[in-house]
């Protein structure tokens, strides 16, 4: 009777051991796939954000392109560089503040310093597009070219700086 109670416990032991081993691979698993997606919604965003900024850059020459064939800027127009420049800014804030909008990391201080580096060039941008869409007369145009040509070429290059840590951090 004992070996068998001393080979029943073995195999009670060994199922165990396997089952613990599976259930901890298991969670092991399931966070690391839970961090590869925060990494990548990371990464993407960060290219949403580089994309929006050309975006708008292009919805601005177009908008001089109009006022100079036809005296205005068509409400169309109007509307994309109100709605661009609103997401562009938000995606901005959610890259700059990312451990606050439900990603599980936070950005590395590489990433942080590039973000908030190129935060005031993005709010003088954002307000002159804030100022067009409110007032688009040809002055207001002139002077949001103005800024563009100053910040847009700088923030893009930086953008692309902030992608491409995050690629190098998480790949």
């Amino acid at each position: 009777m004992k070996p068998l109670k001393s080979i029943l416990y073995q195999y009670v032991f060994l199922i165990s051991t396997v089952i613990l081993i599976i259930v901890f691979g298991h969670v092991f698993i399931q966070q690391e796939l839970n961090n590869q997606d925060n990494r990548t919604r990371l990464i993407n965003l960060a290219g949403r954000q580089r994309m929006l900024s050309q975006r708008l850059a292009k919805i601005i020459f177009q908008a001089r392109i109009e006022f100079i064939e036809d005296g205005h800027i068509t409400s169309k127009n109007l509307d994309s560089l109100n709605n661009v420049s609103r997401q562009w800014r938000e995606t901005h804030f959610k890259l700059l503040n990312s451990n606050e909008h439900g990603m599980a990391e936070a950005n590395s201080a590489a990433a942080q310093s590039l973000l908030q580096t190129n935060t005031p060039r993005l709010e003088r941008i954002y307000n002159t597009c804030q100022m067009v869409g409110q007032n688009p007369e040809r002055k207001t145009l002139l002077k949001a070219l103005s800024v563009l040509n100053q910040d847009e070429g700088i923030y893009l290059l930086t953008a692309e700086k902030i992608v491409t840590a995050y690629e190098n951090e998480y790949h």
